[in-house]
């Protein structure tokens, strides 16, 4: 498929949620989108990435679904009751996961993920999946 540098710059500098407890994983992710408008914003496990989220605005959050303190599912039930609560518009969070069976991302999607990224993570997979699932981005 390919995605262009000037698709990636076009949608300007989207704020994105990285939760992924692995420090050689967020590494990968910088490096991947070092190049790209992109802001990005890491938590090491979902109980930090709920704090994080109700403190900004986002147009995307990456997932990871095993982390130890409290797991992506956990973390995405927490995040959906708090937008509800607030009358927000729900935001796109899409599942880091290592699960590939047509069952196991059934299950995810049925938990409110709005989408899935198979690991292991590729640069071009990755940004395709930014710019499918953000939100447009808003000055």
């Amino acid at each position: 498929m390919g995605t262009t540098p000037e698709e990636i710059q076009s949608r300007g500098p989207l704020q994105i949620l990285i939760v992924e407890d692995t420090q050689d994983a967020q590494t990968l992710i910088k490096v991947f989108l070092r190049k790209t408008p992109f802001k990005l914003t890491f938590a090491d496990n979902g109980e930090v990435a709920i704090k994080v989220f109700k403190e900004r605005s986002y147009h995307l959050v990456l997932m990871d679904v095993t982390m130890p303190v409290m797991d992506g599912i956990n973390a995405l039930r927490e995040i959906r009751k708090w937008e509800e609560e607030m009358k927000r518009s729900l935001t796109p969070i899409i599942a880091l996961t290592a699960k590939s069976l047509p069952e196991e991302i059934d299950e995810l999607m049925k938990e409110g993920f709005t989408g899935y990224f198979a690991k292991p993570y590729e640069k071009e997979r990755l940004v395709e999946v930014i710019l499918k699932h953000s939100l447009p981005f808003k000055e």
